[in-house]
């Protein structure tokens, strides 16, 4: 990553409906047109305008809500490059060592009530993440493991000391939405976000919606007078709302919908590189079944992950062998090669014991997950032809969580599997699949102490060998399997431009205007 400090403005973009694979380098995606000042856009989510732990929980599916009320402090836009852009800060600068960073905020910032967002607040909102009344995040984590401590220098000014020396901090500056810390009590309690980006919360009506109007006083003012936020039961209702003009743009569509959008010339279609998320499936391993490593080995082989791109998400992604994007510092070729193979698959299922075929083995998968159906299907009757029967259990996706989190369902899960394209660090310490405790229930010495040399590697041809250590262990337990990158395709109406979104698929939302 490069030291040197940039602004939004240096963004490029590409036309709409690009078709970029996955993991290379290219421009953020955006609907580009003259941009009015003034106008409202009713944007349609599956998901409801969850805001108690919203400054705490970055989710693909929550982007738009988290990106609106909240901002950063510098933000990746090129997955290849990891250069930081600056939003809520000017610059930064590293002591000799690059243990010890002080970042220097834009002058004048404030939360949407009107309270100083200076140095001291951004100290709080560090120090709020480990607070016993903040939900726990994945930002928690990586901010506790990357930072030791943040004082403010001045109000402009915050220094920070690192666990972990290095540019590899922006990881987490990338990610942590900048909250006002006395806000969490009132969060808890239903009261709205007091936040830090170019919309500010008026109302919500839990399973609803909610309203936001433009913050004037952000560093970005919004060219929208307001944001309405609509929620529907799936995405067939999504893309109902959008057909009949209800909603001027939406982003958790199906495939099929979003290509028949994209090429009916009303609406504008778009898609980032598929960095955001990748469709995947865990497996417990304290299951009856799955915790026999070859149950896991058969399932990786019996998951064909070029049909999966074409028939499910009909060229929108593309396939995933091991945990990587080949943009990542972690990523070797050596485990990118296709694993289908339904003879290797029924090999290990009878070396595990079961020639005539597994007891039903459940698959847990959230009842909004439309993409992850389709994949269960494609991969249960060919993981039968290999002796693994598998049997769909749908759940709600707030009974679907827990579950997920404490490892808690029978077999298996299908959900997304995110924060693979930053710096590798990360990911051990920010993704609950495979940081430690994990959703997989997966542990061992070997891992436990890869964990402990990780977080004690202080120069990049340390962690360079540790990535390799950690791809031999993955490769040889397979507690997670990856199946297709999930590129998020946008679609507005013709009324919506300048909608633009980075290689994380996340939204400059303060650029966006009525065409």
């Amino acid at each position: 990553m490069s030291a040197a400090c940039g602004d939004s403005s240096s963004s490029s973009k590409t036309p709409a409906g690009g078709n970029t694979p996955a993991g290379s380098a290219s421009p953020a995606a955006s609907a580009s047109a003259a941009v009015k000042k003034g106008g409202t856009v009713r944007y349609g989510n599956t998901v409801d305008f969850s805001w108690s732990n919203m400054p705490y929980s970055v989710n693909s599916f929550y982007y738009v809500q988290e990106f609106a009320v909240y901002d950063t402090l510098f933000r990746y836009n090129d997955a290849a490059s990891l250069e930081p852009t600056p939003r809520l800060a000017k610059g930064y600068e590293f002591n000799a060592d690059k243990t010890e960073i002080v970042v220097e905020l834009k002058p004048n910032l404030t939360f949407h009530d009107g309270k100083r967002l200076d140095a001291q607040a951004v100290v709080d909102s560090f120090v709020s993440l480990n607070d016993t009344a903040t939900p726990p995040s994945q930002v928690q984590g990586v901010a506790k493991a990357y930072i030791s401590k943040a004082e403010a220098v001045d109000p402009l000014h915050v220094k920070f000391t690192l666990v972990r020396p290095g540019n590899v901090v922006f990881d987490v500056f990338h990610w942590w939405l900048i909250a006002d810390a006395a806000n969490i009590d009132p969060l808890s309690k239903g009261g709205l976000p007091n936040g830090s980006g170019p919309f500010k919360v008026t109302s919500v009506q839990p399973k609803q919606g909610a309203k936001l109007a433009a913050f004037e006083g952000a560093w970005q003012p919004p060219h929208l007078d307001g944001l309405e936020y609509k929620i529907y039961p799936d995405a067939a209702g999504l893309a109902l709302a959008m057909r009949s003009g209800a909603i001027d743009m939406a982003k958790e569509l199906s495939a099929d919908d979003a290509k028949v959008f994209g090429s009916d010339g009303k609406h504008n279609l778009f898609s980032d590189k598929g960095l955001a998320s990748v469709y995947c499936m865990g497996m417990n391993t304290k299951g009856e079944v799955t915790k026999d490593v070859r149950i896991r080995q058969a399932l990786h082989h019996s998951l064909d992950r070029e049909r999966v791109s074409e028939e499910v998400l009909l060229g929108a992604g593309q396939p995933f062998h091991c945990l990587w994007p080949t943009t990542s510092k972690a990523y070797e070729s050596r485990y990118d090669a296709n694993p289908f193979d339904l003879k290797k698959a029924k090999e290990l299922v009878t070396a595990a014991g079961y020639e005539n075929g597994t007891p039903d083995v459940e698959v847990m998968l959230s009842s909004d997950d439309y993409g992850g159906k389709q994949i269960f299907q494609i991969l249960q009757a060919d993981a039968k032809q290999a002796g693994v029967n598998l049997k769909i259990n749908q759940v709600e996706r707030s009974a679907f969580s827990p579950k997920f989190q404490k490892a808690t369902y029978p077999g298996c899960y299908m959900t997304t599997f995110g924060y693979n394209a930053t710096y590798p660090d990360t990911l051990f310490v920010m993704n609950f699949q495979v940081r430690v405790p994990n959703s997989t229930a997966f542990e061992s010495d070997e891992y436990k102490k890869f964990q402990a040399d990780m977080a004690a590697a202080g120069d990049d041809e340390t962690r360079a060998g540790l990535y390799e250590q950690f791809n031999k262990i993955w490769d040889d337990n397979m507690w997670v399997l990856l199946s297709s990158s999930r590129r998020l395709q946008w679609v507005t109406s013709k009324d919506v431009a300048n909608l633009s979104i980075n290689d994380y698929s996340m939204p400059d939302l303060a650029g966006v205007g009525m065409a």
